[in-house]
């Protein structure tokens, strides 16, 4: 694959999805890449994230591109990209998708040049991976005290009848 000149200095990297179903891969006209190093990638609740590493020509640009599908043969593009200024130096750049509210199986994140052509891909992420957040909801405390005085009441009642009844 032939790179335009404003990128032909860029080395791309691309960190997995998640982890267990990763994929590291390097688009550069001026040799490869290094595998990443830092922040682990994954999947957690509705969000999608990688680390992107990108250096080239300062001020050049790249996207990462969101796309979804039923199964890895049929992925569309999704309208969510994200946009990643280039630096000289090799940098890190932490990318995450909102996927709340999508019905899609399967996605998947191409990065681009500004020209729109693929420098990388990741691998197929099924949306069954993706665990929970970890945040738990809390019942308000307003709602609590009149539950827990409503439940009291009953029991008291409760027990009062069986041993009117005995």
């Amino acid at each position: 694959m032939s790179l335009p000149s404003s990128c032909r200095a860029a080395t791309l990297v691309a960190a997995a999805l998640v982890a267990s179903v990763g994929y590291t891969g390097s688009a550069s006209a001026a040799g490869p890449a290094k595998a990443p190093t830092g922040r682990p990638p994954g999947c957690t609740g509705d969000t999608i994230s990688l680390g992107v590493v990108l250096s080239g020509p300062a001020g050049s640009h790249a996207a990462a591109r969101l796309l979804a599908g039923h199964d890895q043969g049929h992925m569309t593009a999704t309208g969510k990209t994200v946009d990643l200024t280039v630096s000289p130096r090799p940098t890190s750049y932490p990318v995450t998708f909102d996927i709340a509210g999508r019905t899609d199986r399967m996605y998947r994140v191409d990065v681009v040049d500004a020209a729109g052509r693929r420098l990388a891909t990741s691998r197929s992420v099924p949306a069954a991976s993706c665990a929970p957040g970890t945040e738990v909801p809390e019942a308000p405390a307003a709602a609590l005290l009149p539950l827990s005085l409503i439940g009291a009441l009953a029991l008291a009642t409760a027990r009062k009848r069986a041993s009117s009844q005995a």
